[in-house]
């Protein structure tokens, strides 16, 4: 029924009377019920793979020769070390894990006899490669120990060394 204005009220919602003119009480609105919490899933995660670094270490060598590197597991850093008579090129570098690269080491006096060790270190570990070379008489010394008390011929762990690589495998690697 339309009130003085000539408008029509909405209807509206008045708690219920009690019969003594006082609002009966009214119950609180049912609250949604809560799921028990859990416990966020696990996830299972693979650890993540080593990095480990390899050599390729020629028996000798002339006036240069070729060592290679390989990393596996995960992208290794590394930097050579060569004893004196012996340079070293690239002096440093890093290797996307399953790939290799070739280094070359030279004989900075191949007039002389010698023996050197080029060293290799990393966040895959520590390889070595021993060489020895003749000077202008033949004489080849035998090898001399690392450079710097460095590492000793055989890797270090993590790396690991291939067994019976030789440096020929490298230069398959890499279709020559």
């Amino acid at each position: 029924m339309p009130d003085q204005d000539g408008v029509t009220p909405s209807p509206s919602v008045r708690a219920p009377v009690h019969p003594g003119g006082r609002p009966a009480a009214t119950r609180p609105a049912a609250r949604p019920a809560t799921l028990p919490s859990r416990a966020p899933a696990r996830t299972t995660r693979r650890p993540v793979p080593a990095a480990r670094l390899s050599a390729s270490c020629p028996g000798g060598i002339e006036t240069a020769a070729r060592i290679g590197l390989s990393a596996r597991g995960a992208t290794v850093s590394w930097v050579a070390t060569a004893a004196h008579g012996l340079e070293v090129s690239p002096a440093s570098g890093s290797i996307k894990a399953g790939g290799s690269v070739r280094i070359w080491v030279t004989v900075t006096d191949p007039t002389a006899a010698g023996a050197g060790r080029v060293a290799f270190t990393s966040n895959g570990g520590t390889v070595s490669c021993a060489l020895t070379w003749a000077g202008e008489d033949g004489h080849q010394p035998e090898a001399s120990g690392p450079p710097d008390d460095g590492p000793a011929a055989t890797p270090s762990e993590p790396a690991a060394s291939p067994s019976g690589m030789a440096s020929s495998a490298i230069d398959d690697m890499h279709g020559e």
